[in-house]
């Protein structure tokens, strides 16, 4: 399975999940109430060295976990410099990245299994019924696995069209990438019929290409 886990071993790696994540909590409630623009240049300044700790790969990978972003963050730039506002608009678009860009290293130091064995049990502190942990912990591990597998099969369709004509792909790509996601996430649903459903308080993780038709 494609997933946005580094291969490369981090200082971070042997980290609890459970402790990354509440770190994360905290950090990203500090950036969004972050009033000013000092302040979150200096939270960019921290996720930068922590980008740079686990070495020049990770910081590779971040950088193209970061692509999709850049539109959004063009975007509100140029809509504040409309507005008259440029230091605002630098403000929320570097807010933005900041958050991101933690929640991706987060992510790339953290295994799956680890990240939904800390959601489970995280729930299961508020109450939340076994079950019902289960299958939210699966849903977390869902989320995360299929962001590099969607985006792997939209880059393997754009070099196909460009394969086979000149013109751009646009929005010609949209249905079958959308059926593409449908027909996945049909074969994760067969993947975990097979192993008994999400019921299981700590089910067995979705590891394998097979499971996920890559």
């Amino acid at each position: 399975m494609l997933s946005l886990t580094a291969e490369t071993q981090t200082p971070f790696h042997g980290w609890p999940a459970a402790t990354k994540l509440w770190l994360l909590a905290g950090f990203s409630l500090a950036v969004v109430g972050f009033s000013s623009l000092p302040l979150v240049t200096c939270a960019a300044a921290m996720v930068v060295a922590a980008h740079l700790v686990c070495g020049w790969r990770v910081c590779r990978q971040a950088l193209r976990l970061m692509r999709p972003i850049w539109i959004f963050v063009t975007i509100i730039l140029l809509w504040q410099s409309l507005s008259g506002d440029v230091w605002r608009g630098v403000e929320i678009a570097l807010r933005i990245v900041v958050l991101v860009a933690a929640a991706n290293l987060v992510t790339m130091t953290t295994p799956l299994q680890a990240m939904m064995q800390a959601v489970a049990a995280g729930l299961g502190h508020i109450g939340v019924p076994a079950g019902l942990r289960a299958q939210m912990a699966i849903a977390v591990a869902l989320v995360i696995s299929f962001v590099p597998q969607i985006s792997a099969r939209a880059r393997h369709l754009r070099l196909a069209w460009r394969a086979r004509s000149t013109r751009p792909a646009g929005w010609r790509l949209a249905l079958p990438l959308a059926l593409s996601a449908v027909d996945a996430a049909d074969q994760v649903g067969e993947a975990l019929r097979a192993r008994g459903g999400v019921d299981d308080p700590a089910p067995a993780p979705l590891s394998t290409e097979q499971d996920f038709g890559t």
